[in-house]
């Protein structure tokens, strides 16, 4: 026990050849981007839902979101393997990880998912008690009258591959670093492998069961974010490219070029290719929070977690503003733009006096715990 609070103590620091692993400014930009991408899809489909753009531009949504998500697992994995490399067989370690996974993320989602009820109870639409478990517990299923696997809290659907992919890299961390690395990179192939039996993987269509939705390709950019950050700590100075986010954007805008020549079933690949070369360009050993406008980009990248579970409140009430304003002022580009900064508002907001506090509160109270334990020897 003392151990582990040991490991709990110094969580978030990881150390290879003696040295600490420095925060990667650019990475954390990117993680600004990706959510700020996700909240443009949102906006654009709100748009569209209020008549004023066409269907047409929903392609131009679901790529924003996709691409965004896609980045966010890929970053996950990389900052996952990055912070653990030196605890692979150490007593304690895969525990310390699953307590500190379970403190930075679970508490803020159930609070997203109570607002999310509440909200819906507001408009008449009340949840099952199966349904409020399955979204607080990150089992994948499907709403009555929906084709697609949503919790409550709608966005909630890829916290459910991220608390399996946890699952998977707290059994890794058991293992010697060899073997657990392999498994981090061998189980999600596998489990794709293994859906293509049940569905195939082109063209790509939604999970619409929990055994599609376990095997689903988007798996493997977890696999691609640890491979990502195994060359990271390889190779931790392998270039210094001062803009590094502004070139991932233009990774991006390649991709988006690209999709338009492909059919949407077969896109896939271009998403995972892409956005692995957008990850992998932010891993610049540079520091990219110099000037204010990067120092923004920083702090919006620490609080994207809150920017996204909670963004979909602040879509809703500058979709109730943009109803009331003048006819001047209801532009759907200026709805996009003005979404995104005030998603990105509440999103700082909400990591400084919940997200944060929350997450330090709990690491004292797991802490004092344990130290109030008898050591076990």
């Amino acid at each position: 026990m003392r151990l582990l609070l040991a490991c709990v103590m110094v969580a978030g620091t990881a150390r290879e050849g003696g040295g600490s692993l420095k925060k990667l400014d650019h990475l954390q930009s990117l993680r600004f981007v990706a959510a700020s991408m996700v909240v443009v899809d949102h906006a654009i489909e709100t748009m569209v839902r209020r008549g004023a753009l066409d269907t047409g531009f929903l392609q131009s949504a679901w790529f924003c979101g996709w691409a965004g998500v896609t980045s966010f697992f890929m970053i996950s994995g990389l900052i996952m393997i990055r912070t653990s490399w030196t605890s692979f067989a150490v007593a304690g370690a895969s525990a310390t990880f699953a307590v500190r996974r379970i403190i930075r993320v679970v508490p803020l989602y159930w609070l997203a998912t109570a607002l999310f009820a509440l909200v819906a109870a507001s408009k008449g639409q009340f949840f099952t008690l199966e349904q409020v478990l399955k979204s607080l517990l990150f089992i994948p299923y499907a709403l009555p009258g929906s084709v697609l696997i949503r919790p409550i809290a709608g966005q909630g659907w890829t916290l459910d591959y991220e608390m399996a992919f946890y699952a998977l890299f707290v059994l890794c961390l058991l293992l010697h670093r060899r073997a657990g690395v392999a498994m981090l990179l061998a189980v999600p192939l596998l489990f794709v492998v293994i859906g293509t039996l049940a569905r195939p993987m082109f063209p790509y269509r939604d999970a619409a069961t929990p055994l599609q939705f376990w095997t689903d390709p988007i798996m493997l950019a977890f696999s691609i974010g640890v491979a990502i950050g195994i060359f990271e700590i390889r190779m931790p100075t392998w270039h210094r490219f001062r803009h590094s986010v502004a070139g991932s954007l233009a990774i991006y805008a390649l991709i988006y070029w690209l999709c338009t020549l492909i059919d949407p079933g077969y896109r896939l690949p271009v998403y995972g290719v892409g956005c692995a070369v957008a990850v992998l360009l932010c891993t610049s050993a540079d520091t990219g929070g110099n000037g204010p406008l990067g120092r923004l980009f920083v702090r919006c990248g620490d609080a994207s977690y809150s920017t996204y579970l909670f963004h979909p409140f602040a879509i809703m009430a500058l979709s109730v503003l943009w109803g009331h304003s003048p006819a001047a002022l209801q532009s759907p580009i200026l709805f996009i733009v003005v979404g995104v900064v005030a998603a990105n508002a509440l999103g700082i907001l909400s990591y400084r006096l919940l997200e944060r506090p929350i997450e330090h509160r709990l690491r004292v109270l797991v802490e004092s715990r344990f130290s109030r334990m008898p050591v076990v020897r």
